[in-house]
């Protein structure tokens, strides 16, 4: 790396009493080669070199290109399960509110059924249906368990609501459609044969068979609007006594 050093000490005469001294060549001398070497490429020619430097340039740029194509990859799946989770936030919500009014709506059936308002349960059952279909094909990929139970429970109460609404169909709305109607129909004549036998001065019977016939129709209004055993089995206790006081009567049979 160094030439042979050379140490030559040289004294000067003392020039205003003090001496001089002079170091010459007492510091290694430098390397005219570099500091730094890669060692083979030091031994190819220009163009190898040239042609090397090339080559791990372009590597370095296909590496830089492959972990840019990596990163905008994964940030790309970040941003469309954000999308998918807000999605589905937002159609979960919409289920909600709608959920919410379908309650409403079977309370105020429950409480007075009628005909406007069934209607209107069967139009919001519809659109939960319909939600519900845009919540089970966000949420499949997302969450497959949870989207499964909510549309089978959902489909199980739809189902209720529906047996609900024939059911009190049936029954009728009020005193103009359904049994309830069939059920007038049929009392109207008995309660109007009972008042013509009043009016024509009926006797104790008549007046018994028209009180406990009375009684009947009370236990069949709250059969009507209550529903419960109790109330059922008044009703059949009132429909044996009306049946027992008509058959001990003291009247014609045309009119009985």
């Amino acid at each position: 790396m160094c030439e042979q050093r050379k140490s030559l000490l040289t004294v000067f005469p003392p020039r205003s009493g003090n001496l001089w001294f002079s170091l010459s060549e007492s510091m290694p001398v430098a390397s005219s080669r570099p500091v730094f070497s890669l060692g083979v490429i030091d031994r190819m020619s220009i163009g190898a070199r040239v042609t090397t430097i090339s080559v791990i340039a372009a590597i370095g740029f296909v590496a830089v290109g492959a972990i840019t194509y990596v990163s905008q990859t994964y940030l790309d799946q970040v941003a469309e399960r954000s999308r998918t989770a807000s999605a589905q936030f937002s159609a979960v919500s919409a289920l909600r509110t709608k959920v919410l009014e379908l309650a409403a709506l079977k309370d105020a059936f429950l409480r007075a059924p009628s005909d406007p308002i069934a209607t209107q349960l069967s139009a919001a059952m519809a659109s939960i249906e319909t939600q519900l279909g845009d919540v089970a094909t966000i949420g499949a990929a997302v969450q497959p368990e949870a989207t499964a139970t909510l549309t089978t429970k959902a489909a199980e109460t739809a189902g209720h609501l529906r047996s609900i609404i024939a059911l009190q169909t049936e029954l009728g709305f009020d005193a103009t459609s359904g049994l309830t109607e069939k059920i007038n129909a049929a009392a109207e004549p008995v309660a109007a044969v009972l008042k013509s036998e009043l009016d024509n001065g009926g006797n104790v019977d008549v007046e018994r068979l028209s009180r406990v016939f009375l009684e009947m129709r009370m236990a069949e209004r709250d059969l009507m609007l209550f529903g419960a055993d109790h109330v059922a089995g008044a009703f059949e206790v009132s429909q044996g006594r009306f049946t027992r006081t008509l058959d001990r009567a003291y009247l014609p049979n045309e009119v009985k």
